[in-house]
């Protein structure tokens, strides 16, 4: 009985061997691409006026300060006072019509991409 216990545990083994070498000659690469023109013009368009095109790009603090003043414009614009804030929102997503191609481009220096695929990174396994 001692002997096909002994078996069992030679048979466990080797498969485990053999997964763990697989994957220790495996690799990954992936294809380094920048920040979308198209996104974050269509990002600008559609999701502007709440600043997430700003959070696409990188510029947290004043993404979240667009979304502050958003908000803060829609919950007390039923007393009038909210009419400043969403004015503010209204002129810097029209500035950031043009800026925005300028933070893509300043985004993909930052990657140390000059001129970045407009294509989605990919994944691909090697065996």
């Amino acid at each position: 009985m001692s002997e096909n216990a002994a078996q069992y545990k030679t048979e466990a083994v080797q498969p485990a061997a053999e997964v763990q070498t697989t994957q220790t000659q495996s690799t990954y690469n992936v294809q380094m691409t920048g920040k979308s023109m198209i996104a974050a013009y269509l990002i600008w368009w559609f999701l502007g006026s709440v600043g997430v095109h700003r959070l696409y790009l990188g510029k947290k603090k004043s993404g979240f300060l667009m979304m502050a003043l958003f908000i803060v414009g829609i919950v007390t614009s039923p007393i009038f006072i909210g009419l400043l804030p969403l004015g503010i929102v209204g002129i810097w997503w029209l500035i950031d019509a043009y800026y925005t191609s300028v933070m893509v481009t300043d985004a993909n220096a930052k990657l140390g991409l000059n001129n970045a695929s407009l294509s989605v990174g990919t994944l691909s396994h090697k065996s």
